[in-house]
């Protein structure tokens, strides 16, 4: 293969990933607001077992029980 056919399939390629990731921003968005909601659930659920706000906040930075 020439490196100018080689060129333009990779060219193609980029354009055709570019596309989709372009298709997929309103799934990016659900999630990223599904991800938050879950965040201030797990904040407001450890500020209502007396963490404080700082506290609450780091635990729901990771919020597993592992």
């Amino acid at each position: 293969m020439s490196e100018q056919a080689k060129y333009t399939i990779d060219g193609a390629k980029r354009a055709a990933a570019f596309d989709n990731i372009e298709r997929m921003i309103p799934d990016f968005v659900k999630e990223a607001a599904m991800v938050a909601r879950i965040r201030r659930i797990h904040y407001d659920a450890s500020i209502k077992e007396g963490f404080t706000p700082e506290q609450a906040l780091a635990l729901c930075m990771k919020p597993s029980l592992t």
